[in-house]
């Protein structure tokens, strides 16, 4: 009875991880960019999604990206961030050094950048999240246009990209944004 109730429930699973990433690709990866604009200041901050919604079994939840990234406009000056994250069974309390490999083999290497632990409390458990938001310079973001991330070192942590190529994408997008 165990063995039917698995193959019962991994096709649901499977279908619903396809659906995932085919609903980058059918709607494009344009619309996937959050906008916001802050009248007070008269800022607007673009960001590739940062989870999106996914069914497995009948069950509705969001899966986070892992990478996300934040294009902020003010007074006609632009910055680039970049959000990393992943969990750990080892907390370390606020570490430095973060290294990005693209796919394309480049890698990115900020050793001075702060990287941050935290608990989280997901479906009722608790987790520890180590991240790190990187200001990304005009040299950085020309090597983030030719490949897509493909892996990420903070401080001792490593984590793979998820969906590294729609992540791309939407990256692609961010930056032709005004």
């Amino acid at each position: 009875m165990k063995l039917l109730l698995i193959f019962l429930f991994l096709p649901a699973f499977c279908f619903s991880e396809i659906n995932k990433v085919d609903s980058i690709k059918n709607d494009g990866p344009c619309s996937h960019i959050e906008y916001t604009y802050n009248e007070f200041h008269h800022t607007k901050q673009y960001n590739t999604a940062i989870s999106l919604p996914i069914s497995i079994a009948d069950t509705s939840y969001y899966s986070n990206y892992n990478a996300v990234f934040y294009k902020y406009i003010e007074k006609g000056q632009t910055t680039y961030y970049l959000s990393l994250s992943t969990v750990t069974t080892v907390p370390d309390v606020n570490r430095k050094g973060v290294i990005i490999i693209l796919k394309n083999g480049r890698r990115i290497n900020k050793p001075n950048e702060i990287v941050k632990t935290e608990v989280e409390t997901i479906r009722g458990e608790s987790e520890h999240v180590v991240e790190s938001f990187i200001r990304l310079l005009p040299n950085d973001i020309l090597l983030l246009k030719s490949s897509p991330l493909k892996k990420f070192e903070l401080y001792v942590d490593q984590d793979v990209v998820s969906q590294n190529d729609a992540i791309f994408q939407m990256f692609l997008c961010l930056v032709n944004k005004k």
